[in-house]
């Protein structure tokens, strides 16, 4: 398998976070990048990279579903980015679960066995890899995990207000470990006008034992 990898990071690196606060293109192409500022022969790898994430179409440039999920969602679609890097980088993530932590001398033999690359390229290769990872985020798991779908809170609006955390469902990971969810239940009571303090004693009483209780769940 051909690895993507571009020989300046740093200008990557730049042009990964510039993609985030400008339009999206008819075309991802070198004028494209020259409008950027990014002129060097050596930027136009910036391309195939986007190409290998399936961020940018093979033959005709135009960006993807995919490229606008990851450049026009922020946070979102950063952890979109953890997602394809995954599904594209495959068998090192199965070699290595935790590819995106992995040193430079671990990815390098990795694809050292995996590809015919010079030393310098082969270099690049993993440079690139952890350019990206450092521009993904592969802690967080997306918006539409099965929290998302039971709903994020129960919500009485009125005029005192109690939170309690339950931990109510659970995800799986892109590993496919199932991890615990937290979802916030936001109660609110509205407290009667009233000068009888056994009212509030009877009020604040039946919250322990039944948020309290909740919260232990």
């Amino acid at each position: 398998m051909e690895y993507p990898y571009v020989l300046t990071l740093d200008k990557f690196g730049e042009f990964l976070g510039t993609l985030e606060t400008v339009g999206v293109p008819d075309r991802v192409d070198q004028k494209f990048l020259a409008t950027l500022g990014y002129t060097s022969s050596n930027d136009r790898k910036f391309i195939q990279t986007l190409r290998f994430l399936d961020l940018v179409d093979q033959k005709s440039g135009t960006p993807t579903e995919a490229y606008q999920r990851v450049f026009r969602e922020g946070e979102e679609g950063r952890i979109q980015l953890a997602q394809i890097m995954r599904e594209k980088y495959e068998e090192l993530f199965r070699h290595y679960p935790d590819a995106h932590r992995k040193d430079s001398e671990a990815l390098q033999n990795f694809f050292k066995a995996r590809t015919k690359l010079g030393s310098r390229a082969l270099q690049s290769v993993v440079a690139t890899f952890r350019t990206l990872c450092a521009f993904a985020n592969f802690e967080s798991e997306p918006s539409n995990t099965a929290a998302s779908s039971n709903g994020s809170s129960d919500e009485v609006k009125a005029n005192g207000a109690t939170s309690a955390p339950k931990k109510v469902s659970y995800g799986a990971n892109a590993d496919g470990l199932v991890q615990p969810l937290t979802i916030n239940v936001n109660i609110q009571l509205e407290l009667p006008s009233t000068s009888d303090a056994d009212v509030y004693e009877a009020l604040f009483a039946s919250m322990a034992k039944h948020v309290l209780r909740l919260s232990d769940g």
